[in-house]
């Protein structure tokens, strides 16, 4: 490079320093005087949170894989086995979520806490054998002691798809295997289309052309196990219960003498018919009419076959052969058919009793599941010229974020990874970025950090990878953080780089999901290689590695211990999304691009709480980068 060259490259470095300082100055100068822009009026209580801790508490669920998902199912928020009754999680989800799924039940969300308590808790069979059935010709018939009133017949049954949706599907019932068109059971209907929905829980009680139909309002969900109980008590009067609820009596006469078999996945009589698509399981016959009380009871209990009043007793135990023993003393052998096949013990490879289809690690006995926060990778986007409010476009570094606690089959804590994703960095600076977690619950002499990139000499560090000179558990993800651009509309595209953060544990314990403290999690921003210069979320505290006498200056009005990194028109320099955040253009103002943004926070956060997704009307596209085609 020839020496005119040198100088005149020299005077633009030097022009460009220049004015990003008279930046800095103009902002700091003229703050006082006029308002970034005078529409917004943020009170001093406004939190700026875009995302909260809900609390799930979640009951009779002993057994059961837990798991909770966005309404579509699409997004995994937590997932876990529960070794008890009750079952309780904190988890961060976006502030205008309305409703949640917990294993495919849509839940509604009402402030910070959920309250669900399942109706049936099969937990003690899913993990044992039961029989299954194809939905052509498979079914199972055992002889039955009874010829008169009352009875109960109780089953449980997971369904699949109906292959033939033109027949019911018979669950179990009782009947006249010598006669046309005389039994009584429990099948899901598929004919009653659309009066009666398809796969809703039926009892049917039939003799000649005399029908009775006792209809549910449970329509059954395939994969998902039910227990039914129908109590013929005598002629005229029956009962119907779901997981131990009773859904419905019927006193409209029917005979239903002289039924001599019990039949399983389809009618027995003199024309069989509505074959079962499914699972089948814990088949009994009880001798008189059971309570409700006693159904509820024993649904989910193993029973020994010597209980009084039982007079069939199948759990489908042996997973193998071609009939399955009677527990009672009666013997009466269930014979299976066709391709009646035995359900085996789920597959479980690492032998840790999480069933290889739900288990994340199923080789690993050691881990089972992933648990994601922010389940749909957060966002951090900073402004890096506090304490001057700058252009306020949010782009200075655009980091996309989220943390897997592994965790074992007992729902202990085995490592945490955060993965970290510098997606733009619009700053003239040479920035790191950290974040500090006060709410850890491990001890740090137990934790070991690897991963991070800081080797610039711009912070030092324990034997155990943490930031020295820190009372909390503080990480330095980056010293300086990679450069990628990404912020004019004509500057060349570069792909997001990405950084995996393990936080390990080396001892004590055991430890949850809850001891990380990810609820305390507080990112900043490590401003040109300066260590005392941070930059934090709106009233987020410091390290104890920050500068205090930077407070205070152009447009900061921090107020220390109770006010933080807020200007005097209560905005911030920091803001945190619970999911992808689409920044705007360098010099474009958030709310340029963001067209909802001043309402929601002229609200104090409860209009347009969602101002950040992509809704009609939400958005002026020109204003929001877009990578070049």
């Amino acid at each position: 490079m020839n020496r005119a060259l040198r100088i005149l490259l020299y005077f633009f470095i030097v022009l460009f320093v220049i004015s990003c300082r008279h930046e800095v100055q103009d902002y700091g100068q003229n703050r006082y005087q006029s308002s970034i822009n005078p529409a917004i009026h943020a009170t001093p209580e406004f939190d700026w949170q875009m995302s909260h801790d809900v609390l799930f508490y979640i009951k009779n669920c002993k057994g059961k894989i837990i798991k909770i998902t966005s309404p579509s199912g699409e997004i995994l928020y937590h997932k876990g086995q529960s070794n008890k009754e009750n079952y309780d999680i904190s988890i961060n989800l976006p502030t205008y979520m309305e409703q949640i799924k917990i294993n495919d039940h849509l839940i509604e969300i009402t402030g910070n806490a959920v309250i669900f308590e399942f109706q049936s808790n099969k937990g003690f069979k899913e993990s044992g054998n039961a029989l299954c059935f194809d939905g052509i010709e498979d079914y199972a018939d055992a002889d039955n002691e009874l010829s008169s009133y009352p009875y109960t017949l109780s089953a449980w049954f997971k369904a699949e798809e109906n292959p033939d949706p033109g027949t019911n599907m018979v669950i179990a019932g009782m009947v006249a295997d010598n006669k046309n068109n005389r039994f009584m059971g429990i099948y899901l209907e598929y004919l009653e289309a659309p009066v009666i929905p398809e796969g809703t829980i039926t009892l049917m009680a039939r003799k000649g052309s005399t029908s009775r139909l006792l209809y549910s309002n449970t329509v059954a969900i395939p994969g998902i196990w039910y227990h039914v109980a129908a109590v013929v008590a005598s002629k005229d009067y029956r009962e119907f219960y779901i997981n131990g609820q009773l859904v419905g009596t019927d006193t409209r006469r029917v005979s239903l003498a002289t039924m001599n078999t019990i039949g399983v996945a389809r009618w027995s009589d003199k024309t069989p018919g509505s074959y079962f698509h499914g699972s089948v399981d814990e088949v009994r016959l009880w001798d008189y009419a059971r309570t409700g009380d006693e159904i509820l009871a024993d649904m989910n209990a193993t029973l020994t076959g010597n209980e009084d009043g039982l007079e069939g007793y199948w759990p489908f135990d042996e997973g193998s052969g071609s009939s399955s023993a009677d527990l009672t003393n009666n013997g009466n052998n269930m014979e299976l058919f066709e391709n009646t096949e035995w359900c085996s013990v789920i597959a479980d490879a690492d032998g840790d009793d999480i069933p290889d289809d739900e288990d994340d690690y199923p080789y690993d006995p050691e881990r089972a599941f992933n648990n994601y926060w922010p389940a749909d990778t957060g966002t951090l986007a900073f402004e890096d010229l506090w304490p001057s409010i700058a252009d306020y476009d949010f782009n200075d570094l655009v980091m996309g974020y989220m943390f897997n606690c592994v965790t074992n089959a007992g729902n202990q804590l085995v490592e945490t990874f955060g993965t970290f994703q510098v997606k733009a960095t619009g700053a003239g600076f040479e920035n790191g970025f950290g974040f500090s977690l006060p709410g850890l619950q491990i001890s740090q002499d137990d934790v070991i950090v690897a991963g991070y990139s800081a080797n610039n000499g711009i912070t030092t560090f324990n034997p155990n990878g943490s930031e020295a000179g820190q009372t909390h558990f503080t990480v330095i993800v980056y010293d300086i953080v990679p450069w990628v651009g990404n912020t004019r509309p004509n500057q060349a595209y570069n792909p997001p780089v990405t950084i995996e953060v393990k936080i390990g544990i080396t001892g004590g314990g055991p430890y949850e999901i809850g001891d990380v403290g990810l609820e305390s999690f507080n990112p900043f921003l490590i401003v040109n290689k300066e260590r005392s210069h941070e930059i934090h979320l709106a009233d987020y505290p410091p390290t104890d590695l920050m500068d205090y006498n930077l407070f205070n200056k152009s447009d900061d009005a921090s107020n220390p211990p109770l006010i933080y990194f807020k200007s005097y028109d209560n905005l911030p320099w920091a803001l945190n999304f619970p999911q992808n955040f689409n920044y705007t253009y360098e010099r474009d103002t958030l709310w340029q691009g963001h067209l909802k943004f001043i309402e929601w926070v002229n609200s104090g956060g409860t209009i347009h709480n969602d101002w950040f997704t992509d809704q009609p009307g939400y958005r002026n596209n020109d204003k929001i980068y877009s990578p070049p085609q």
